[in-house]
């Protein structure tokens, strides 16, 4: 038993709890099954007396079936009761859990149910005064009567509990005695006058009714809500057409197709063929090869996206990264990334770490060495002319190198670099010349960035780190 401050605590905290449970419209753990360990602890107590009557608590034979026809659970098996019931906010745990003889748990329902007769409509909105008087007057008579019996119990709950045992008593008494009268004079139990407890019958018809009363509250709140419902009716009027029940299908042929639909469905190249099929307007690499052109590296998410404003530009039927993937047999789950380095592992170069991987292209040893010979081709004529003088060095990728090496003694932003490797390049080409058109006429194709030749040329001497003008470039060293 608890002292009566710990008592008062309980009530105060489990009332707070229960009627901010109720005003929630919580459903709290209201057909949740008890822990098998817990029911053990509690089912050890049998022998003992029941906590609210004098009945010694007997072992149940009933439980994990549905009883027989006019069978009914005997009064003194053993049940485990919720000190606070799950219906107002009580829990499973063992604190909220005693060992009752089954007559007294059904009147406690009961006198929940008299108590407090539309305790079931009151789940989901504010309470009013009278019901928050009542349902906090429930949960302290309950408290009290399992933890510190005495007479501060609530006179109300108390006189509803033992009217129900009473009727109960009477409604045994007067068996027994309608039995005994019986057996003295079989001939009294054939004749048509009415019988000589009657009134007792009705006592108990009123038990039983009340008793079913509030069984039926309790199930309403466990039921699955309308909307619930509906969505399972539908899913299984639904799934019969999709072959998850197909086996309740009468007829066996219908059966093997859907079996065998459904098997085709989990393999990726059936799903590629069930796609509808697209027109393809260009090839994959010539698309990828379009967006990347003259640009300088781009983040994944970024090429997505560019990706579809370029199909948009060039009035494609179908725009995004899965269409595109369909229209050259990809699955559309296959992923872009994994799509372009299957396809063109030795053109394209990704970098960095996920989720700012960047994507770009490679230059070519060929189309380098073929780009420096058009160029110097075509450099050759207007140098002359505009010239008067040969430059110190000759042009070429060492060239470019040791120039950036050169300016590159600290770190700098991708603007300064630009400036001072104009600078130097003006200075050993003996005119004014920019950085771009410096690494142009060194070898490197024109539609490469700075930062690209940089990242291409000297990743072994200097560190680009960032995109853009927001990138930092440095030597190796100070990094």
């Amino acid at each position: 038993m608890d002292t009566e401050p710990e008592v008062q605590e309980r009530i105060k905290q489990w009332t707070e709890h229960c009627i901010a449970f109720i005003e929630a419209g919580g459903k709290g753990e209201v057909g949740k099954m008890i822990s098998s360990a817990n029911r053990k602890i509690i089912e050890a107590e049998v022998g003992e007396c029941c906590p609210t009557c004098d009945t010694h608590m007997t072992p149940t034979t009933k439980r994990g079936r549905q009883p027989k026809k006019g069978e009914s659970p005997d009064p003194t098996s053993i049940t485990v009761e919720h000190v606070v019931s799950r219906t107002l906010g009580g829990n499973n745990k063992l604190d909220n859990l005693v060992a009752m003889c089954h007559q007294c748990n059904m009147y406690r329902n009961a006198t929940m149910t008299k108590l407090i007769p539309s305790y079931a409509q009151m789940h989901g909105r504010q309470l009013t005064e009278v019901e928050r008087d009542k349902v906090s007057r429930f949960i302290e008579w309950s408290i009290r009567t399992i933890r510190t019996p005495s007479t501060k119990i609530d006179a109300e709950c108390a006189e509803l509990f033992a009217a129900f045992i009473a009727k109960a008593k009477s409604k045994t008494t007067a068996g027994k005695k309608q039995t005994h009268v019986g057996m003295k004079n079989p001939v009294a139990n054939n004749s048509s006058e009415p019988m000589p407890n009657r009134s007792d019958m009705r006592q108990m018809l009123e038990v039983l009714k009340e008793i079913r009363d509030t069984q039926k509250a309790i199930l309403e709140l466990m039921v699955r809500p309308r909307k619930q419902r509906l969505r399972s009716w539908f899913r299984g009027i639904f799934g019969k057409k999709k072959g998850r029940n197909s086996a309740k299908v009468k007829l066996p042929e219908h059966h093997e197709k859907k079996k065998k639909a459904v098997k085709k469905k989990k393999t990726p190249s059936s799903e590629i063929k069930t796609e509808k099929i697209m027109p393809v307007p260009e090839d994959f690499e010539d698309t990828i090869r379009n967006i990347l052109e003259g640009r300088e590296p781009m983040k994944l998410a970024v090429f997505g996206h560019e990706l579809k404003i370029y199909q948009e530009m060039n009035q494609w039927g179908h725009t995004g990264t899965e269409a595109f993937l369909v229209m050259h047999g990809f699955n559309k789950k296959y992923g872009l990334k994994k799509a372009i380095l299957s396809k063109m592992p030795d053109e394209i170069m990704i970098e960095g770490v996920a989720p700012r991987q960047t994507i770009s292209l490679k230059m070519k040893e060929e189309e380098s060495v073929h780009e420096e010979t058009v160029q110097e081709e075509i450099v050759q004529e207007p140098a002359l002319q505009d010239q008067p003088e040969e430059p110190l060095i000759e042009l070429n990728l060492q060239s470019f190198q040791a120039a950036c090496i050169a300016v590159i003694n600290e770190p700098m932003s991708p603007a300064t670099f630009a400036l001072r490797l104009g600078a130097h390049a003006s200075v050993l080409c003996l005119s004014e010349i920019s950085a771009k058109e410096f690494a142009h006429q060194c070898g490197i194709a024109k539609s490469w960035s700075l930062l690209k030749s940089l990242r291409t040329h000297l990743s072994d001497r200097v560190v680009v780190d960032g995109i853009g003008t927001a990138a930092t470039i440095a030597p190796i060293d100070s990094a």
